[in-house]
């Protein structure tokens, strides 16, 4: 998982190297200016490391490949709710329509998914030790 995470930011910066790099004639190569601060830059990088790795270790905790895909489908509610208090956008009537069937779906599934979690993980003598597990990594989905 972090190791494919780790692969995934290396092949980015080398596909993105390319464009960065200014190729003076008869001079060493130099980056192009940046257009945002690097301290920006960097906090993005973070962001998005930080949320790769919560992605791939939530299926650490009980969290079903099927359900993860679906779950991480679910970034609409959030952009929505973004955009509305944000950038104070406004969106049609078939669009709040159409997030809110997503939505209802993930939440159906999520559903679903907690209902077969007892066959899937012994909650022994523990009682909700499985459940807990399972929470966890719903919260990490959650936060990714």
């Amino acid at each position: 998982g972090n190791i494919v995470t780790l692969l995934q930011f290396i092949f980015v910066a080398i596909l993105a190297l390319p464009s960065q790099v200014v190729w003076p004639h008869g001079a060493l190569p130099t980056l192009r200016p940046r257009s945002i601060p690097l301290r920006f830059y960097a906090l993005l990088v973070a962001i998005f490391f930080v949320v790769s790795v919560l992605n791939n270790k939530a299926l650490d905790y009980e969290i079903a490949l099927p359900f993860h895909m679906v779950f991480r489908s679910g970034s609409l509610i959030t952009s929505l709710v973004l955009g509305v208090v944000v950038l104070r956008k406004r969106y049609s009537t078939s669009q709040y329509v159409g997030i809110a069937s997503v939505t209802t779906g993930i939440l159906i599934t999520t559903l679903a998914s907690a209902q077969a979690l007892p066959s899937v993980v012994d909650m022994g003598p523990h009682g909700t030790k499985g459940l807990f597990v399972w929470l966890t990594g719903i919260g990490m989905l959650v936060t990714a």
